[in-house]
């Protein structure tokens, strides 16, 4: 549509996708992003490659809409963290402000660029995404790059409008914070596992998949800052991954958890949303951030968990 930005992503991440194919997607199907793909059916793409005088291979194309959609829901996710992360880096913004305001530097725009990466067929996989944060637009290619992501900042630069920030209650002598997580936990109704940290259980002890489980991350804070941060009762996330040691492929478990730290408390106690984990062998990794400034965030993992 006129005047609209389309959203784009990069098809040639799915399997049996390569450059000639995905401008045909874009040329027959107007396919441009991971949603597009899965929106379509099997029968269309195949019917289309017959007309085109092309061989197809439904199995094949069964695959490219099933990751596809995968990719899609992956990508709201991460769309998610990151406007999460947008919210942890905006006292961080106008800290920089203040002190460029002093020597005539101002700001124009702000991006946020992530190098992702996703173990796929026994290799790793890396993607480079940015956000243009005053446009709410993405965008992604395959592996690292640096000239199409300087020419993206430019074409972005001039659309930025920044509003002037409020420094009243900026404190600018805030002083380091990190998160120390000490104990993982995997709770289900009829036992409580320790996946990490003091107290866990032997390696390899099995969850029960027809069981819902949820997450428990307890977690303390060290370094000068901990009580300015606990007397504004700052905002942290929680958030968890799992790698299933078999397929090679990596999710997010569920969605994140979001609370504040409480006064007077020497520790404190993060719960996941609800999940269901389907059988098999999984590699987990836990994190917590502060919200805040100057805050460092904490990582814990559990090697192995099996659900059966």
């Amino acid at each position: 549509m006129t005047g609209e930005k389309r959203q784009t992503d990069d098809l040639t991440i799915i399997d049996f996708i390569g450059s000639a194919m995905e401008k045909w997607l874009q040329k027959s199907f107007e396919v441009y992003a991971y949603a597009d793909l899965a929106a379509l059916s099997a029968e269309a793409i195949e019917e289309r490659l017959k007309a085109d005088g092309k061989i197809p291979d439904k199995r094949k194309i069964e695959m490219w809409i099933e990751q596809a959609a995968t990719l899609s829901a992956t990508k709201e996710v991460n769309t998610a963290a990151k406007q999460d992360h947008i919210k942890a880096s905006e006292n961080s913004h106008a800290a920089r402000r203040l002190v460029n305001s002093g020597n005539g530097w101002k700001e124009s725009a702000q991006f946020v660029v992530y190098i992702e990466s996703r173990q796929r067929n026994g290799r790793t996989e890396l993607q480079t995404t940015v956000h243009h944060i005053e446009g709410n637009a993405y965008q992604t290619w395959s592996g690292i790059v640096d000239d199409q992501l300087c020419q993206w900042l430019k074409e972005h630069i001039e659309e930025s409008a920044v509003e002037p920030a409020d420094f009243s209650e900026l404190d600018d002598t805030a002083k380091p914070v990190r998160v120390v997580i000490e104990k993982l936990r995997l709770r289900q109704p009829t036992q409580l596992v320790h996946l990490a940290g003091q107290a866990a259980s032997q390696p390899s002890q099995a969850v029960k998949s027809k069981e819902t489980c949820v997450l428990e991350i307890e977690f303390s804070l060290s370094g000068e800052g901990v009580n300015r941060l606990i007397r504004q009762q700052a905002d942290y996330r929680a958030k968890a991954y799992a790698l299933n040691l078999h397929t090679g492929a990596r999710m997010q478990l569920g969605s994140y958890a979001l609370g504040k730290l409480g006064a007077s408390q020497a520790t404190f106690l993060a719960q996941l949303p609800e999940i269901q984990l389907q059988p098999g062998a999984y590699r987990l990794w836990c994190s917590v951030a502060i919200l805040a400034e100057n805050a460092k965030p904490g990582l814990i993992e559990a090697p192995e968990l099996l659900v059966l």
